[in-house]
């Protein structure tokens, strides 16, 4: 029934370095839905999302938001998101790779 609303598909680059493609989600001005409950989506995380026209929108997880599956919702996320600027956009990866590869 909801999935008819998860109309964007996303990239998930967790602070850890992992990475999930091809996550269907909805994106809106200050939530982004997920009805995943096999992807863990923690504050800090970053959701990548590639637009029609080539450009990427990037929001940082400031709150995950995961529910429970009830009687008429499956189990997912109301992800409250910052949307991020270039700059910000650059420092967050910058920071995950420098992570990866033990220099944080």
């Amino acid at each position: 029934m909801f999935e008819n609303f998860m109309n964007d598909t996303v990239e998930v680059l967790k602070t850890n370095g992992e990475k999930y493609e091809n996550v269907e989600v909805s994106v809106q001005s200050e939530i982004i839905y997920i009805q995943r409950s096999d992807v863990l989506i923690e504050t800090g995380d970053l959701i990548l999302r590639i637009m029609i026209n080539g450009e990427t929108e990037t929001y940082q997880v400031v709150d995950p938001g995961f529910n429970e599956a009830g009687s008429l919702l499956p189990a997912g996320y109301q992800i409250k998101h910052r949307k991020l600027g270039l700059p910000e956009v650059e420092k967050a990866i910058q920071k995950i790779t420098d992570k990866l590869n033990g220099l944080n």
